[in-house]
């Protein structure tokens, strides 16, 4: 896979979705965006993402030691790095802590 082009938006032109978290990035609302090649699976793409997720998104990979895999996409959360089940599974802990100390 290869970005050939990346560029931060000051101000999305028409309402997008956020490829890291799915939730809106409305008009007017600064974003990230890059576009590139996959020859393998996806063929030409484009990608929008909150500037915070595209943080987050480059913690991740950087964390993971890896580049395209491993993230649900549309299924983290807005600006961490973290997946959706990984923070049920730290709230689990955190409820079972509080009950253990009850």
């Amino acid at each position: 896979m290869s970005t050939f082009n990346e560029r931060e938006v000051k101000a999305v032109r028409k309402a997008r979705t956020c490829d890291w978290c799915g939730q809106p990035i409305n008009t007017g609302e600064p974003a990230h965006y890059s576009a590139g090649f996959d020859d393998e699976i996806l063929g030409f793409w484009t990608s929008y993402m909150h500037p915070e997720c595209e943080v987050a998104f480059s913690m991740f990979h950087a964390r993971q030691d890896i580049e395209d895999d491993g993230w649900e996409y549309q299924g983290m959360q807005r600006g961490s790095s973290a997946t959706l089940e990984e923070l049920a599974d730290e709230r689990r802990a955190a409820r079972e802590a509080e009950a253990d100390h009850a």
